[in-house]
């Protein structure tokens, strides 16, 4: 009985993590944060307790990566913030969101590959997925970019999803030597579910506008790159269980 509740329990915490991105307008920013902190904790208690590790050492992490970024310029570029409260010239809205970003990359990622590949393909959704977000926010001026090079998408240097693969591989790296006997309990065929609706909801916001395109394509790039891995997996799961 409690077997069936818990295999019945983890898709259903993904949906709830799905639709709070998607209607985030109307739950408000505080609530889809708590939702999110809320599963990923419940997520942990229940069924991979590295769940909550991850997404702090990846907090972590993104934030010293903005901090010598900011001062520096080095890994993703010259830019600033017109975002508060800040720490240390880092948004903390930032330093949440990473965290959580690559929690839904490598959920989705580790739900469809294994390991040390799954570690890769976690932060190429994290690439795809700013190529969706620095344009909105750009958009909205939450940040702006005073670099700029001859390759760049939609204004955005190219350097900084150079800095994006590499801090969250950096940061996966890291949460795989502290956690190398990971036990991973998480597979779900609605773990990609969380990835994609963040990547819905932006286009929700941006349609209509100059952001609308490159979001789009982010979506496209997304669902190219997940929809063959799991039909893979999950229809040879299927078809065993049938």
């Amino acid at each position: 009985m409690k077997y069936c509740i818990r295999k019945l329990l983890l898709p259903l915490i993904y949906l709830i993590q799905a639709l709070v991105t998607i209607f985030i307008e109307y739950v408000g920013f505080k609530k889809y944060l708590a939702a999110m902190y809320a599963s990923i904790i419940l997520v942990t208690a229940l069924y991979w307790r590295h769940a909550l590790t991850l997404t702090l050492i990846c907090s972590l992490v993104g934030f010293t990566a903005e901090y010598i970024s900011l001062n520096t310029g080095y890994p993703f570029g010259e830019y600033y913030y017109n975002m508060k409260p800040d720490i240390l010239g880092v948004p903390a809205y930032v330093l949440v969101m990473w965290g959580i970003f690559i929690y839904i990359s490598y959920t989705a990622s580790r739900s469809l590959v294994e390991k040390p590949y799954s570690l890769i393909l976690a932060a190429i959704l994290m690439v795809i997925q700013d190529l969706a977000l620095d344009p909105m926010m750009t958009r909205w001026r939450a940040w702006v970019w005073t670099c700029r090079t001859e390759l760049n998408w939609y204004g955005i240097p190219w350097t900084n999803f150079l800095g994006w693969f590499i801090v969250s591989l950096l940061s996966l790296a890291i949460y795989h030597l502290i956690h190398r006997r990971e036990k991973w309990n998480a597979d779900s065929m609605l773990a990609v579910a969380p990835y994609l609706a963040h990547l819905t909801m932006y286009y929700m916001y941006t349609k209509g506008t100059r952001a609308e395109e490159p979001v789009l394509y982010a979506l496209i790039l997304a669902l190219a790159t997940i929809t063959p891995l799991w039909i893979k997996k999950y229809k040879l799961k299927l078809s065993f269980s049938a």
